[in-house]
């Protein structure tokens, strides 16, 4: 942001917008690799979290307004940041649940099951041809305290399959993709399309649905 001010009052220097492109490069770089980490992101909807952030922003806009005297006060927007990360994990993670929390979602054809249990987030697909119900999936899972989808279970093929993946992905991150042994040419198409799709968002696809459904009802 700094180089970007910079360049609008002397734009006529030759390597200005070159540094510009590098450093936010850099900057995107840095943010998809942190947000690449499994389990990275926290829930913020608990009120305890809630309240410690609304003091950090509070903070912020006084430290813009207001002249410090103390550079020690410098700190308190990092214990803010560092206390909004333990109440979150806190309320997410402690104390552990022993039993899985099912949230039946209703479709116009199907619907979908969403097990959670401390973050840990599985979603059924047992859909025949939906594929718009990705916000109201999103929507549960966040109410859960889960901000990614561990594993995504096909129960069986449809044509809408792949815009399924590409809606869903588009909210929240899946790491693994279950699908059941396809059973004729017209899943076997349908299945490698779909492995297509899941590989451009970086999701690992593996054929054992079956297991996955017999522990997740």
């Amino acid at each position: 942001m700094i180089c970007s001010a910079i360049l609008l009052c002397l734009s006529f220097l030759p390597l200005l917008p070159s540094l510009c492109h590098a450093v936010g490069r850099l900057c995107l770089s840095v943010v998809y690799n942190f947000s690449e980490i499994r389990g990275v992101l926290l829930p913020v909807d608990d009120l305890p979290t809630k309240i410690i952030l609304g003091l950090l922003t509070l903070t912020l806009i006084l430290f813009a307004c207001l002249k410090l005297k103390k550079k020690r006060w410098v700190l308190l927007p990092l214990a803010l940041s560092a206390a909004a990360v333990a109440s979150s994990f806190c309320v997410t993670y402690l104390p552990p649940e022993r039993e899985w929390t099912q949230t039946v979602l209703p479709a116009s054809f199907g619907e979908a099951r969403l097990y959670t249990k401390n973050g840990a987030c599985v979603l059924v697909n047992d859909m025949s041809k939906n594929a718009s119900e990705s916000f109201e999936i999103k929507q549960s899972a966040l109410e859960n305290r889960c901000t990614e989808i561990d594993d995504l279970v096909f129960c069986h093929y449809y044509n809408q399959s792949t815009y399924f993946i590409a809606r869903i992905s588009a909210q929240m991150r899946v790491i693994t993709l279950h699908l059941p042994q396809p059973q004729n040419e017209r899943e076997c198409a349908i299945a490698a399309r779909i492995e297509q799709e899941a590989g451009l968002h970086g999701i690992d696809v593996v054929y054992d649905a079956e297991r996955m459904l017999s522990l997740y009802p």
